[in-house]
């Protein structure tokens, strides 16, 4: 099949699927069993690559045995080989998106739900009124404070009394993005319930159970109109190339422990929000938020980062934008592994940046066009070195967004201002 320009022209566009669990799942954690009625832990919003592997095994399933004995060397030909690549070239396919998120049947509208960002804090007044607070910048007094960095600005939250903190996830990325206070608390329990289940070991030669093997395992059961939403670039659609050679728009995918049912559908028309650019060109200042787990070289420095020794500080370069790295809100460092299916044995443990990580930039040069091409690029082609980790990449690791971090006279009552 010739790979014409209708074809190359849809691998450019991001696909946007919301997945929707049919039973209960289990995304298992990096805590497993361990002793005798030990739990193993799940996660609500597990990694990445999870979802990257459901997806692109519904284009291995494409494949003729021939072909999928030959996909570890050489990559299949044909638009599924151009979408795919093999394990040592890559090809087009990305998952540049993972969130939850949540259907409203009366607006038929679908709303993003992340991962609270680092930068902000969601506490309880005593009249039991949740309120959103941004962290603020505050200048360093070295004589005082010590650190091993070239920031001379910490972020820290300012609050007259000692509130009472409260967790979930945000329902409002658009808001989010421009600095706003209005955003929505959705708690865990509004999207899911969990349950336990037991079990026992078996001893597979004897055919029969072990004694004193007992083991609970944990599993989510979601609630109605909340599902995952995923993002894909580098898939043509039914509509460019044959449906024999592309994602379907609806179907059924396995995911997490024991294969569980999901049912996933294409959102058509859909775009995840964007920071509005000349508001940010105005305020000479913007964030970077972390919107995957980041794999860099440098530990928690992104690979987009570049250090001047003459500045003594990081910079991002792009195109004819400047911006100085100038403090940064890390959430835990976390480690991941995963089987490595073609090599049949564990991949190499690496840390991890969590998502929600941010980092706070000042603006030196730039305009609102080469701000947007710096977003698709964070979103798209991600934060780290693509021949070092691009299977990490293809994965959905290291992507990112660009948010507002200034305000304007319209909502100083809503975000805390701070001086670069």
């Amino acid at each position: 099949m010739m790979i014409d320009q209708k074809y190359k022209m849809s691998q450019d566009k991001i696909r946007y699927f919301f997945i929707t669990a049919l039973d209960t799942l289990a995304f298992r954690g990096n805590r497993l069993f361990g002793d005798e009625g030990s739990a193993g832990e799940v996660s609500l919003l597990p990694y990445p690559s999870v979802f990257a592997g459901a997806f692109r095994s519904l284009l291995y399933d494409k494949l003729s045995n021939k072909e999928k004995k030959a996909f570890k060397d050489k990559k299949p030909q044909g638009p599924i080989g151009e979408q795919l690549g093999s394990y040592c070239e890559p090809g087009s396919f990305k998952l540049v998106w993972l969130s939850l998120a949540k259907y409203i049947p009366d607006e038929d509208k679908y709303f993003v739900v992340t991962a609270l960002p680092a930068d902000v804090s969601v506490y309880e007044d005593g009249n039991k009124q949740t309120h959103y607070k941004y962290l603020k910048l505050v200048d360093i007094n070295r004589n005082l404070i010590q650190l091993d960095t070239s920031f001379n600005k910490v972020p820290i939250l300012q609050l007259v009394e000692r509130p009472k903190v409260r967790s979930g996830f945000m329902q409002g990325l658009e808001q989010y993005l421009n600095c706003d206070k209005k955003l929505t608390l959705v708690n865990q329990t509004d999207i899911c319930t969990r349950e336990n289940r037991v079990g026992i070991a078996m001893n597979l030669d004897l055919r029969r159970v072990k004694e004193g093997e007992l083991y609970m395992s944990e599993y989510l059961r979601y609630k109605e109109n909340f599902g995952y939403l995923v993002g894909i670039l580098g898939a043509c659609s039914p509509e460019s190339c044959s449906p024999e050679y592309s994602i379907p728009k609806s179907g059924f995918l396995r995911l997490g422990g024991d294969g569980k049912a999901t049912y996933y559908k294409e959102i058509n028309d859909f775009e995840v929000p964007t920071a509005n650019y000349e508001d940010i060109i105005k305020q000479k200042s913007f964030k970077v938020v972390l919107s995957s787990e980041g794999t860099f070289e440098n530990g928690w420095i992104p690979d987009v980062m570049k250090y001047k020794d003459d500045e003594k500080s990081y910079y991002i370069e792009h195109k004819d934008l400047t911006a100085k790295l100038v403090s940064v809100v890390l959430k835990k460092i976390d480690h991941i592994s995963g089987w490595d299916m073609l090599k049949q044995r564990p991949k190499d443990l690496i840390r991890v940046v969590p998502r929600g990580s941010v980092y706070f930039f000042q603006l030196e040069e730039g305009t609102p066009e080469s701000l947007k091409d710096l977003d698709t690029h964070l979103r798209q082609k991600g934060m780290i070195d693509c021949e070092k980790f691009y299977n990490r990449s293809i994965e959905g690791f290291g992507y990112g967004y660009i948010a507002s971090d200034s305000i304007n006279s319209k909502k100083e009552d809503q975000c805390i201002k701070r001086k670069v």
